[in-house]
């Protein structure tokens, strides 16, 4: 890309916005929120309802346009933690045009000095809690990133629904409670005064819930009470006008019999009607 058309400039809302937010809402995933202009200055702020405690780890991101004459052709977001040992690329946007990807990832990487790089490690204002990057969608970010030294690493399961495939069994007597860290609910599966497995769901924005957590008392495992809880979580979620629903899977744990191993939920994920949609890879980058 040649040097006289092409230049890096700081984002300047006037100047960028507009087009700032037809390439983000360019690589929106199904499932996903359509990005506005308050979810853009929320991003910019440095903050995220999802993985808010990151976020206060770090200084003010930096957010980046590439332009030749008017045109903006991509835009990255980063930013260093609080101690400086950690720089993070927060977000990065470019219609998958890989010279564009390879000026922007140059470019974050010539303004920090940090020894560990990170990048798509947490959830931005821009989603709807999307924590990693989608490589299936996002074939040439990947490719740059590993092309450049990053190790990346297959974390999660993206997942989405929208019509059961079976009729669903929901929990009698389920506890539902109102829980604002979600922005939706907590619901219980008790047996006496014990709880032995919960739901955490909610976030409904732009008629998209979110599947949070679901887990189980070990011992009560196998019994159909995971299967009950989501199937009363689905219910809750579309009598608040959700129309589709989103989950992750963190499936990094892949040992059998492990506390962390999430066969049996991909399982439960995939008959109840759960399609995935892409695998979420994390990158680091040491000096």
């Amino acid at each position: 890309m040649g040097k006289s058309l092409n230049q890096i400039v700081s984002y300047n809302e006037d100047l960028h916005a507009a087009a700032v937010l037809e390439l983000i809402n360019a690589d929106r995933l199904i499932g996903q929120p359509y990005c506005d202009l308050s979810m853009l200055r929320l991003a910019q702020s440095g903050r995220s309802e999802v993985d808010s405690g990151w976020w206060m780890e770090l200084k003010s991101p930096v957010i980046e346009v590439l332009e030749r004459g008017s045109k903006v052709l991509g835009v990255i977001s980063y930013a260093e933690h609080q101690n400086g040992e950690i720089a993070h690329l927060l977000w990065l946007h470019a219609r998958e045009n890989d010279d564009a990807i390879s000026a922007l990832v140059d470019k974050f990487l010539s303004s920090t000095t940090a020894p560990t790089i990170q990048a798509f490690q947490f959830a931005t204002a821009l989603t709807s809690g999307l924590e990693a990057l989608p490589v299936a969608a996002r074939p040439s970010t990947h490719a740059t990133l590993v092309g450049k030294g990053f190790s990346a690493t297959d974390l999660w399961r993206y997942m989405h629904f929208t019509t059961p495939s079976r009729e669903l069994s929901t929990q009698e007597s389920a506890i539902i409670k109102v829980d604002e860290s979600v922005h939706g609910w907590r619901i219980s599966a008790q047996e006496g005064n014990r709880e032995i497995g919960f739901v955490s769901a909610g976030s409904l924005f732009q008629g998209i819930g979110v599947i949070w957590l679901i887990e189980v008392e070990r011992e009560y495992r196998g019994q159909g009470v995971g299967r009950k809880l989501l199937g009363t979580a689905i219910k809750q979620l579309r009598s608040h006008g959700a129309g589709e629903i989103i989950l992750y899977v963190d499936d990094d744990d892949r040992v059998p019999g492990s506390e962390r191993n999430r066969t049996a939920a991909n399982r439960l994920y995939d008959t109840v009607g759960f399609k995935e949609i892409d695998r979420l890879f994390s990158y680091d980058f040491k000096r």
